[in-house]
């Protein structure tokens, strides 16, 4: 299983990265790290919530952990 999800990343990871370069030598710096951010972060939680939900009426707390994992990491 780890192997399969290496392998998964690595195609996934290929197949951006190609389209990213040619549109970060036309985009000013700023413009793309912004978009990279945005997208990173919305992927996260989206991902977070589609794991373990929101729990209870606080549930909301516990995206900032994802939140930050996003615009962080």
């Amino acid at each position: 299983m780890t192997a399969l999800f290496g392998l998964l990343t690595a195609f996934t990871w290929a197949s951006m990265n190609i389209p990213l370069q040619r549109n970060a030598r036309r985009m000013d710096q700023r413009v793309m790290l912004f978009w990279i951010l945005l997208f990173g972060t919305g992927l996260v939680i989206a991902a977070a919530l589609a794991v373990d939900g929101l729990a209870g009426p606080f549930g909301w707390r516990s995206l900032l952990v994802p939140a930050l994992a996003g615009v962080c990491g």
